[in-house]
């Protein structure tokens, strides 16, 4: 018996590890879409990370039609080439639009707006990220400078298809020339192992956890990202963000600096050195639309639940 079944694999639960600890019920855990394995545990609430697959929408489905509730949580941001570009082959449903879930609990005001505008008005509740509280409480001092420190950043998977990869591979290499024009500017990477062995920049590799990145973030001056979830992060740790994409996506997010071509990233990195207040002011007001932070998000979400 059960009062909440967490549906989590090993690459997920650090999601919700802080709230699994902060909470005063019975807690199961299953690492897969299995009803059986679920109803084992009779619970009262299902708690899970996404619906995308024909086979986790037909679980969900079931669990509705036994009266037990289901809330969604996200465990990142919403983002163009994952929603809209993503090969479906043909047993992944549309991303969200709407969501299999009773409740879901959003990041922040940005991304309620945008579910609810794929079908899901009724469930979008404002959480936050449990894993972000720390983070949020104590963002990390800016090191001493020169030389200014760039974290360049990219998504754990690049791109969806070779177009997508080529463009983030080009926007990599183009950076990497621009900035050797710039004599106090040193790029620290973080990047895709595929990124790595095709530019030979360092090779590192990566927490997918992202338990290192804060302490990463404490020792840069500002942060050049692919859009994901690190952009955040990086707005909360008060680091001037450029996102770099080469797609020229819309994005769900709006960031201060962008980089699309090769032409824009002079530009941007002499303003990422000496950031303009206005710019700053409006990446704030982007970090709090885009991410609940008037209290810890793990009190917000356990009473969610």
């Amino acid at each position: 018996m059960a009062d909440i079944v967490v549906i989590a694999g090993e690459k997920t639960l650090h999601h919700v590890q802080p709230l699994l600890q902060h909470l005063e019920l019975e807690v199961a855990q299953v690492a897969e879409y299995d009803l059986d394995a679920i109803l084992s545990h009779n619970p009262r609430l299902v708690l899970c990370f996404d619906d995308y697959h024909i086979l986790y929408s037909n679980v969900l489905a079931q669990l509705r039609q036994r009266n037990i509730g289901i809330l969604m949580m996200f465990d990142g941001i919403l983002e163009w080439k994952r929603t809209f570009e993503y090969p479906l082959e043909g047993e992944h449903l549309p991303f969200e639009q709407p969501v299999g879930a009773h409740k879901i609990a959003c990041l922040g005001a940005s991304q309620a707006r945008l579910l609810e505008s794929w079908g899901n008005v009724g469930k979008c509740e404002i959480v936050g990220v449990p894993r972000f509280d720390q983070l949020a409480r104590n963002p990390p001092p800016v090191p001493p400078s020169p030389p200014y420190r760039v974290l360049v950043m990219t998504a754990k998977t690049p791109g969806f298809n070779e177009e997508q990869f080529e463009a983030c591979r080009r926007s990599i290499e183009d950076l990497r020339a621009e900035a050797a024009q710039f004599e106090q500017v040193e790029l620290v990477y973080r990047v895709s192992q595929k990124i790595q062995a095709a530019l030979g920049v360092e090779e590192r590799g990566l927490d997918t956890r992202g338990a290192d990145l804060h302490q990463q973030l404490a020792g840069v001056h500002a942060v050049i990202t692919t859009m994901s979830t690190t952009y955040l992060e990086s707005l909360l740790a008060r680091r001037p963000t450029a996102v770099l994409d080469y797609t020229n996506s819309p994005h769900f997010i709006s960031p201060s600096w962008r980089i699309c071509c090769r032409d824009h990233i002079a530009p941007v990195l002499r303003e990422l050195i000496n950031p303009p207040k206005v710019k700053m002011a409006y990446q704030e007001f982007v970090l709090r639309d885009s991410l609940y932070l008037e209290e810890p998000a793990t009190d917000r979400l356990a009473r969610l639940l």
